[in-house]
């Protein structure tokens, strides 16, 4: 399936070591990021609510700042980058399978000849 997924989005996988923030700590800080800012202790009362706060936060906030290592603003970067990006896929990845399967007596139930646990 994950090759299917990476045809079907037509990117190209560049594998690391997992919970190595040392071996890429471009995207590491970017999750760090992501974890302490701007949701951190927030609580919304419905996901339009929550989404109003990200739109707000994103142009007054995330958008004007001077990125770290680059020492550019984000949306001018962004400007840059965005006539290179490619639309989403008109349909969207189907990435489920209806079937049934029997669980075995340890307790897993094999799909493609790969065991999971139920």
């Amino acid at each position: 399936m994950y090759r299917d997924v990476l045809a079907h989005y037509g990117v190209t996988a560049l594998p690391c070591k997992v919970r190595d923030p040392d071996r890429k700590g471009k995207v590491e800080s970017g999750v760090a990021h992501a974890q302490k800012t701007p949701l951190k202790g927030k609580k919304f009362e419905s996901l339009e609510e929550a989404q109003a706060y990200l739109d707000h936060w994103e142009e007054h906030w995330a958008d004007k700042r001077i990125h770290g290592r680059t020492k550019r603003q984000v949306a001018a970067m962004f400007a840059e980058e965005k006539p290179f990006l490619q639309a989403l896929p008109l349909e969207p990845f189907r990435y489920y399978q209806y079937g049934e399967r029997t669980v075995h007596l340890d307790g897993c139930v094999e799909v493609e000849a790969a065991y999971y646990g139920v």
